[in-house]
């Protein structure tokens, strides 16, 4: 971890939040492992940089008796919504009323995987050919948003040839592409 607000999905297991800080909503009384030691919740994110919000995540919150703290697992699917390079913060809300938590937020932070070709190696992409503009690679957020601009998360032009100004007529063509921006 570079620092408390930067997150590493490739090294940071989890997100941690003090054991005061998760309480009973009509109570204001803490929750601890006396109560519950794993609670369903909803983790939203909100994108500070394009300011939309992230599909929600269904997840669990556990608690770690030891130190006082309730974590979340990043591989728990958080890691499918967060984009390398971007800022967030986020809401935690309990999923169902059960437990009677009340909800609270994620302080900003960014998601910094100090490798950007790694981000581009998750992602799904797709050759797209003459498609207005010239012929490009296109990352998405999912595989099944290809085609839908919405969705683009970065782009490159695609070239055959070998000289960068011929753009390819085939995906079979390609030979290179260009620089990787962020879409539009």
């Amino acid at each position: 971890m570079l620092s408390p607000q930067v997150i590493d999905l490739a090294r940071d297991s989890v997100f941690a939040f003090d054991g005061d800080n998760i309480i009973d909503n009509t109570t204001q009384v803490k929750i601890g492992v006396d109560d519950h030691q794993e609670i369903p919740i909803i983790v939203t994110f909100f994108n500070l940089y394009d300011n939309s919000t992230c599909s929600p995540v269904e997840t669990f919150i556990s608690y770690v008796l030891a130190l006082d703290i309730w974590v979340v697992g990043v591989e728990n699917n958080l890691d499918t919504v967060l984009v390398d390079r971007t800022k967030y913060v986020g809401l935690v809300q309990e999923s169902g009323t059960a437990n009677n938590m009340r909800q609270f937020k994620i302080n900003e932070f960014c998601v910094d995987n100090q490798s950007f070709e790694d981000v581009l190696m998750r992602l799904p992409y797709q050759v797209e050919i003459d498609v207005p503009g010239g012929s490009f690679i296109r990352w998405y957020d999912t595989e099944a948003h290809f085609g839908n601009t919405d969705f683009i998360m970065f782009e490159a032009n695609a070239y055959e040839g070998g000289v960068g100004t011929t753009y390819a007529t085939d995906a079979s063509r390609v030979t290179h592409r260009g620089p990787v921006h962020v879409y539009p």
